[in-house]
Parts: C-alpha cells; structure tokens; sequence
C-alpha cells in the first residue's frame, strides 16, 4: 500500500505509538501490583489476598487461639481447617471448607488468566517499540493482539465471580470468640475491574491512533 503520510503525520504516529507503550507499560506494572499484595475478599476469620491471607482481628478466645494463624498461604488454611477437620471454625464459620476450596480455584484462575495478559502486554510492547524504531514495519496481527488481551482479561474476572458463587457464602457469627466478617468483596477486585475498564481505555486508544502505523509504510 502506498503511504499518503507526510513527515508531520509520520512524528505525530510516533509519538501516539511512545504514549501507548507507556500506557501498557504502566498497565502492566498496576496488575502485578493487583496481583501481589492486595486483599480481595474478607470472610469468616481473614482477609483473603491471591498469594497471602491476613487473620483479620487480635481478640481472640483462648481455647481456639491455636486453631488461628496470622498471616498465611490460601493453600495452609485449607490444610489446617478443612484436612484437620476443625470442627471450631467450621461450626463457627458454615461450609467455610469448601468455600475456600472454591476461592482458591478462582485464584488460580485469575493468575493464570492474568500472567497470560501479562505476556501480551510484554508482546505489544516489543511490537510497539518496533515499530517506532523500524519505520517499515506492518502486521495486521498487532491490531487484533489487544482485543485477544482484553477478552482473556474479563474472561478471568467471569471465572473469578463464577468460581465463588456468591449464594454460598453465608452470614457467619462467631459468638464473641474472635473478630469475624461476612462475605465483602474488597479494594483488590475492585482494583482488578478498574485495571479492566483502563485496559479497554487504552487499547481502544492504541487502535484508534496507532493501527494505521501497523498496516500501511
């Protein structure tokens, strides 16, 4: 195809394509924090992180203080509550079990759902920054990489609220032995939907300034 750009139209491309590979670049950082060390839901007795879990009080009763661990992996709780059998969170805390068996499989999911979105991200970037270096360069491919992106993306996030079936989580009441919460979605998934909608933000703005850069000299 034969370029109708001028050298002005060249450098304002160029630079349309620079702001994008900031935007995605600052998208990726802002989901490895997503996924690192924020809370995303509160139930029973902690506040459940993707890769930590926090007890959430201090006032706790004696006789099950040693049935309680501060801070640790999803993966311990399971084995100390459920494998154990324990029957004092477990009567406590109803179906708590297979709750966080159930939240633990869409943790799961979302990380795998989310490295793979990292990975693209990491893809576009070298393929933008290609571009503004390479100035004969097209694909087509970079075009339909974003919305491949943004479809794994939410994606996750549906197999994230289908995974914990919000009719499963039960009021809780843990008579005065310890502080406890009902089911709260809390600021990390608000903060995944949010890292969602700026994703649509700027992949939309990828296509609408940048993807003449990709199929036309």
């Amino acid at each position: 195809m034969k370029s109708t750009y001028t050298s002005l139209d060249r450098s304002k491309i160029r630079r349309h394509l620079s702001v994008f590979v900031i935007l995605q670049t600052s998208l990726l950082v802002s989901i490895i924090v997503n996924l690192s060390g924020i809370n995303w839901l509160s139930y029973c007795a902690w506040r459940f992180g993707l890769l930590e879990v926090d007890f959430i009080g201090e006032n706790v009763d004696p006789r099950i203080d040693h049935h309680i661990t501060n801070s640790d992996t999803i993966d311990y709780i399971i084995k100390k509550t459920c494998e154990h059998d324990d029957i004092y969170i477990n009567l406590l805390c109803d179906n708590i079990c297979d709750n966080i068996k159930r939240l633990e499989r869409a943790f799961y999911q979302v990380i795998t759902m989310c490295s793979i979105v990292l990975a693209i991200c990491l893809i576009l970037i070298g393929f933008y920054l290609y571009r503004i270096f390479r100035i004969h360069y097209r694909s087509r491919l970079v075009v339909v990489v974003p919305i491949i992106q943004v479809g794994i993306y939410f994606l996750g996030m549906l197999l994230f609220l289908f995974s914990i079936s919000f009719r499963r989580w039960v009021s809780v009441d843990c008579m005065g032995y310890m502080e406890c919460e009902d089911f709260e979605l809390e600021e990390g998934f608000i903060y995944f939907v949010v890292n969602g909608v700026a994703m649509i933000a700027v992949n939309s703005y990828g296509f609408w300034k940048t993807r003449m850069a990709f199929i036309t000299d």
